[in-house]
């Protein structure tokens, strides 16, 4: 499919994440099986389908935080966790070749995952010191605009434990947009949030989308997918059964329209 300046929104023709033949087993289960995708910049790609149909599996497998056993993923035209080996084949990269491809992926999980032993500020700066180099005055800088921007700016000195979840996920939000990413990943990232703190963090992913940040986002939130998506992947078993525009999901009669019709 493609690029489009649908929604206001220009999406050039340049691929930012490329999957080819992607496959991952988990012993003997096939869990991708030959999975393609091509995103590209500026654009927000939500990826849809019932639990077990690889979404996950394949966010993860972006940033290589799962390998996979054949095909391959770039990220801005870069191997992820593998390099070029004899002839067509691929080798495991090193690990600190792994983490500086990775410094230009942010990624959100369902569970926030922040360090509770940490202020929010804290959680936020960290990785951009020791990653990135940045004194703390410039990561507390960062840091203050970051929380600023996600509605958090009162909240710089809280731990996690004294915040809501969707506090949480929009100080996780911060923490991985402190790194500069090209590319953010989101998996389910409003799954274990009530509805009133769903619609904070949808608020801050919105405007990440209108703002031109490259996402490849697994969610069920449709209002979200119609108002914010140019895209809706529907996976199934692995692979990639069906791949149509965001404007496309009503009037659309395959599997997509299906599996909407009985969120409702």
């Amino acid at each position: 499919m493609s690029p489009s300046a649908e929604k206001g929104r220009v999406v050039s023709d340049e691929v930012v994440i490329e999957a080819s033949g992607v496959h991952k087993w988990y012993g003997k289960l096939h869990v991708l099986k030959g999975l393609d995708l091509t995103v590209h910049r500026g654009e927000v790609v939500c990826l849809i389908g019932t639990s077990g149909s690889g979404k996950s599996t394949f966010l993860r497998s972006i940033n290589h935080l799962e390998s996979i056993q054949k095909g391959r993923i770039t990220v801005n035209g870069r191997l992820i966790g593998y390099r070029k080996g004899d002839g067509d084949g691929l080798v495991p990269e090193r690990e600190d070749q792994i983490a500086s491809a990775r410094r230009g992926i942010g990624m959100v999980f369902q569970n926030f995952n922040l360090f509770w032993h940490m202020t929010l500020m804290q959680n936020v700066i960290e990785a951009p010191m020791r990653v990135l180099g940045l004194s703390p005055a410039e990561a507390r800088e960062r840091g203050a605009e970051l929380l600023e921007r996600v509605g958090l700016s009162d909240k710089a000195g809280a731990y996690p434990r004294k915040l809501s979840g969707g506090q949480q996920q929009r100080g996780a939000i911060a923490r991985a947009l402190a790194m500069r990413p090209e590319v953010m990943l989101f998996d389910e990232p409003t799954s274990a949030l009530d509805p009133e703190t769903t619609s904070e963090v949808l608020d801050v992913m919105e405007e990440l989308a209108s703002e031109g940040m490259t996402m490849v986002v697994a969610s069920h939130e449709m209002g979200f997918v119609r108002r914010a998506a140019h895209r809706v992947v529907m996976m199934a078993d692995g692979v990639i059964a069906e791949d149509i525009a965001a404007s496309e999901i009503d009037a659309s009669e395959g599997r997509i329209r299906d599996f909407t019709t009985r969120l409702h």
